[in-house]
């Protein structure tokens, strides 16, 4: 799962993280108070975290229950997209194509803290309104140890054009 350490941990299949309740905190205060739709849910947790800050979710769907969310349009009453997103670039990459540019609403993504300062990630950042900085995250529960790698939250609007609002610890 790290760049840090490569080849020292295995990564779990389809990028199947749960969402630590710590990572909510840093980006509540920049979420709107409408609907919002989780289309990489996993295990449901970040939904749950989302919940219990008094938001609505409109949608939850993940891969491994048959809702891909490359299929998947937001319905009317669906506000904003917050997920996080697998961070391995061949599934990361169209799920940001379909997010940003298909769903035409603002999305939320948890995602690696580095990402903003790569090349392949160029063509989205024009859309990146807003990044907000968390940290290091314990992505596996039952060890002592956090991650290796710092995340971060990227809102997305394909209205956006301009750089980002950089929203430090």
């Amino acid at each position: 799962m790290t760049k840090r350490a490569p080849g020292k941990f295995a990564r779990v299949p389809r990028d199947l993280y749960d969402t630590p309740q710590k990572a909510v905190p840093f980006v509540a205060a920049h979420l709107g108070r409408g609907t919002f739709a989780e289309p990489c849910a996993g295990n449901g947790h970040l939904q749950s975290w989302l919940v219990d800050l008094h938001l609505e979710c409109g949608y939850s769907g993940d891969i491994r229950n048959g809702a891909d969310a490359l299929d998947w349009l937001p319905a009317p009453n669906i506000e904003q997209i917050i997920t996080n997103p697998p961070w391995s670039w061949p599934l990361l990459k169209p799920l940001l194509e379909h997010f940003i540019f298909n769903c035409r609403i603002p999305v939320w993504l948890l995602l690696d803290a580095d990402v903003a300062h790569n090349i392949r990630m160029h063509s989205y950042m024009n859309r990146c309104f807003k990044i907000v900085s968390v940290g290091r995250l314990k992505w596996i529960p039952d060890t002592p140890h956090q991650g290796l790698d710092n995340a971060a939250w990227y809102g997305f609007n394909h209205k956006h054009i301009g750089y980002p609002v950089f929203v430090p610890r």
